[in-house]
């Protein structure tokens, strides 16, 4: 842990960012920013490398999507966090607010969602990116129960909406 006795600036930390752009092509570059910005905290970005190819290298990272997640997790590095996912997720939360449910009913949503998100992540790093498809693919259902039934804006959506759910009868009769 960094503290400011450590510290190369007499107490102050200094931190720099850099886009590497695969450190394998350009370690050269890399190493002489260093030399020039002597860092206390290096911030690098598109490293294009595993921990493995760094074993004394903590990486902290963001990922895009989820096979970069699982790849990410399988190379091992010290944290890793899905900007996608939780923009997502937030985002997900705000707008049930905004909707008018509570911010409990709002959280207690998110809440399943990133539980069942966790669990499929674990099946996923076990069995691949295509497993646990189950945990959010099941027959499509609201997360939570409309408030209203739901109203035609026009007559050809009433008319519409009653062939669906003829169609949805015949298909429960047919199965049934």
């Amino acid at each position: 842990m960094l503290q400011q006795s450590n510290c190369t600036d007499g107490g102050r930390l200094k931190i720099a960012t850099f886009n590497v752009n695969d450190v394998k092509k350009r370690l050269t570059n890399l190493l002489g920013w260093l030399r020039r910005a002597q860092p206390d905290v290096a911030c690098l970005q598109e490293l294009k490398a595993a921990d493995s190819e760094f074993p004394v290298a903590e990486l902290y990272v963001r990922s895009y999507d989820r096979g970069h997640t699982l790849s990410l997790l399988g190379a091992g590095v010290a944290y890793e966090i899905r900007e996608t996912f939780e923009s997502a997720m937030a985002f997900g939360e705000a707008t049930l607010r905004g909707l008018g449910f509570s911010p409990e009913e709002a959280a207690a949503t998110a809440s399943d969602v990133r539980e069942r998100d966790r669990v499929r992540l674990q099946i996923q790093q076990a069995e691949g990116i295509y497993a646990g498809r189950e945990y959010f693919r099941p027959t499509p259902t609201p997360l939570t129960p409309p408030r209203r039934p739901g109203q035609p804006l026009s007559e050809q959506t009433a008319v519409l909406a009653e062939d669906g759910d003829a169609a949805d009868e015949e298909e429960t009769v047919s199965q049934g």
